[in-house]
């Protein structure tokens, strides 16, 4: 009898007490046998070996669903250790029956396993599985799959995040088809997970998630039904979460942009196909990340990763227009050695690639953010500028993602405007210049968003105004405010007709109840006038800071406003002077004109003369501000104010005066009050007019 017989001998009895029907005897016999083969040095590990392949596996195995809980406890936990002694080759021999024995604890509903430590410790010997055998465990993929979605139904935290941790080594190995086929319950059970209260579970989950659809199948099999719930993870309250949210849309954008291109198209879809479908939809909640309010935590890493993607994407442009070079030299060449003559010039040659597709591709021109750095959101602070690279890449997704940033300006829920207010501005400062084909677009939503009721909101609008009138030309900026304010810009004619904001955005009150009709506005856009003073007030308010986007006082150091410019605002105001409700807006845009005008504004001194005096009449406007502007208009005419005043007087006094001593002006009648201005500011200059303005106050002081 060689040794290991003998040590067998030892044990034999205990290993038959396992299966005994006595529940005392079992647990003494697995509480013997725990502390002879791994408690104590004397078994040599060869034999401890040996017994537990060809002796101790099977009944070892089958005490998993032991009534005793000491049991089931000493049996996963000894299995734990002697998977450590046996290489993983010797082990792909049991692997079926230690899983079928390990998996059927987790796979049905209630589980088996009672005990929630031991849930724990189940799931945790099978991740020891994962780090020993790897890709042994290929073949049971959906074995696995279907057991650790069934467990992340567990309430336990702790075992939702050894579920995911699993789910991290499945992507590492398990073959991407298999568990594309299989992972249906597993990715709904994660999405489940991503509501679930405590964070750190949250952060696991999406985590593992990332992991799992990292690769090729997985990602365009399932990234549909994940997608509407990564953009709720956008609003989630904890700032390490939304920083995992980021970090695995990054993951995902970098991976899915080394996808081969699919060699057959599906005719279902209208739109980009393979990862192209995701690309525009994923970018969108990076960007979402990027405009945290948390710009040093979440913002700051997701801008890296936006430059991260779109330096890929260019490499990966540049490459694919490479291969199409390459594939139309081949054809050529093959063309050639068949003697077949190439087309002709302007005939189609079917099956060549495009020049567009052989074409590299052009980054936009670099811009000057030093310009504008006063006007730029926190998170581009310190010198954390936009590359042209990154630019470039928004400029490709612009007509998929910014319509719906827009759009969510005039949501309902506070939170979605708050931030589609904040992305707006990053988006913005990522495009500079390239947002100008949607400027009609982004106009109308902010006239709109300008005028909410939350102030962060109105405000982030306004800021957004700001910058268009910042990066972009301002004659055509101007040009869509004319056409918005229904004016023609030749001829001088209103060309009011068109949908308003009650149009575009229709809703009805009944008692206290509002409800809106959601509705796509994109095509009405294009045809957007603002009829109702309200909508009036809008454009002008947005259009002082369009003028001057740092505001009266921080005026930054930016192109000044030429004539032709300057009298397009004048135009705009005179226009809306008509109406004593816009006064006080159409102050605002001529201060910031004022300030962005220059000379160019005081060389149109008598028409802004004009303007400020007929507020200056009225109470709608503080006095003390017009009086402010008409200072600053002196200034840059080279006065004093009481000169301006003499000089409007004998300039207009003619015009004001003319019928006024047959007509009675009514006691509202701007032009009572516009000449009881100007009289009482004018001072001695009143004298040499006194002949003229006697028949007309005596017209005006008796009505009979």
């Amino acid at each position: 009898m060689d040794s290991y017989q003998e040590f067998l001998l030892t044990v034999r009895r205990d290993i038959n007490c396992l299966t005994d029907a006595d529940r005392a005897l079992r647990r003494g016999a697995i509480v013997k046998l725990e502390k002879s083969l791994l408690s104590s040095s004397k078994a040599l590990p060869e034999f401890v070996k040996r017994l537990f392949f060809e002796e101790l596996h099977k009944p070892l195995f089958r005490m998993y669903g032991d009534q005793v809980e000491k049991c089931r406890e000493l049996s996963i936990s000894m299995t734990l250790r002697f998977i450590d002694l046996i290489p993983a080759p010797e082990l792909e021999n049991m692997l079926p029956l230690l899983l079928a024995a390990l998996l059927s604890r987790l796979r049905s509903l209630p589980f088996p396993e009672q005990s929630e430590e031991l849930r724990l410790e189940v799931l945790k010997l099978l991740s020891h599985l994962f780090d020993v055998c790897k890709e042994l465990l290929n073949p049971f993929a959906s074995d696995i799959l279907d057991a650790i979605a069934k467990a992340l139904t567990d309430t336990c935290p702790d075992a939702k995040k050894e579920c995911c941790e699993i789910t991290k080594k499945v992507s590492l190995s398990f073959d991407a088809e298999r568990v594309s086929r299989a992972a249906s319950p597993l990715v709904a059970a994660l999405l489940a997970n991503l509501r679930h209260q405590q964070w750190k579970v949250r952060r696991a989950t999406l985590d593992s998630l990332g992991a799992l659809l990292s690769q090729e199948a997985p990602m365009m099999d399932h990234m549909e039904e994940v997608l509407p719930h990564l953009t709720s993870l956008l609003a989630d309250r904890s700032p390490p979460v939304r920083q995992c949210l980021a970090e695995v849309v990054e993951r995902w954008l970098l991976k899915g942009l080394t996808f081969k291109a699919p060699l057959i198209a599906s005719f279902n879809d209208d739109g980009p196909s393979g990862f192209g479908k995701y690309e525009h939809r994923l970018l969108s909640i990076l960007l979402g990340a990027a405009a945290d309010e948390d710009p040093d935590q979440v913002g700051a890493p997701a801008l890296g990763g936006v430059e991260r993607v779109a330096a890929l994407k260019h490499e990966v442009r540049k490459k694919r227009a490479d291969a199409e070079r390459r594939r139309a030299e081949a054809r050529a060449k093959a063309k050639a050695d068949k003697g077949i003559a190439p087309p002709a010039e302007g005939d189609l040659d079917e099956g060549a690639p495009s020049a567009e597709a052989m074409k590299d591709p052009e980054l936009v021109a670099e811009f000057d953010y030093g310009a504008v750095r006063n006007l730029l959101p926190q998170l581009f602070s310190e010198g954390r500028w936009p590359s042209t690279l990154a630019t470039t890449y928004i400029q490709l997704h612009l007509p998929a993602i910014l319509p719906q940033v827009v759009s969510n300006l005039t949501q309902w829920t506070t939170d979605i405007r708050e931030a589609a207010a904040r992305l707006l501005r990053v988006i913005l400062v990522l495009a500079n210049k390239q947002v100008a084909p949607f400027l009609d677009l982004v106009l109308v939503h902010v006239y709109k968003a300008s005028a909410d009721d939350e102030a962060v909101v109105s405000k982030g609008a306004l800021q957004c105004a700001g910058m268009l009138g910042a990066f972009l030309d301002a004659e055509m900026v101007l040009a869509l405010v004319s056409k918005h304010l229904g004016l023609k810009l030749e001829g001088g004619n209103s060309g009011r007709s068109g949908p308003g904001f009650d149009e575009l955005w229709p809703q009805h009150k009944t008692g206290r109840q509002l409800t809106r009709t959601v509705q796509d506005v994109e095509t009405a856009v294009k045809s957007f006038v603002a009829v109702s003073v309200e909508n009036r007030r809008q454009v002008f308010s947005v259009m002082a800071h369009l003028l001057l986007p740092s505001g009266p006082n921080n005026p930054l150091a930016c192109r000044a406003l030429t004539q032709t410019e300057v009298r397009m605002v004048l135009r705009f105001s005179e226009e809306g002077i008509l109406s004593d409700e816009l006064l006080p807006w159409i102050l605002g845009a001529l201060q910031s004109l004022l300030h962005a005008g220059g000379q160019a504004a005081a060389a149109e001194w008598p028409r802004v003369f004009d303007l400020l005096l007929r507020m200056r009449s009225g109470e709608e406007c503080p006095a003390a501000l017009v009086d402010n502007n008409m200072d600053h208009l002196a200034t840059l005419v080279g006065r004093s104010r009481r000169e301006l005043y003499e000089e409007h007087l004998r300039r207009r006094l003619e015009d004001l005066l003319l019928g006024a001593d047959a007509e009675l002006w009514e006691e509202r009648s701007p032009k009572r009050h516009v000449l009881e201005t100007l009289l009482r500011n004018a001072g001695a200059a009143v004298s040499e007019h006194v002949p003229s303005l006697l028949p007309v106050l005596a017209r005006q002081s008796s009505p009979e």
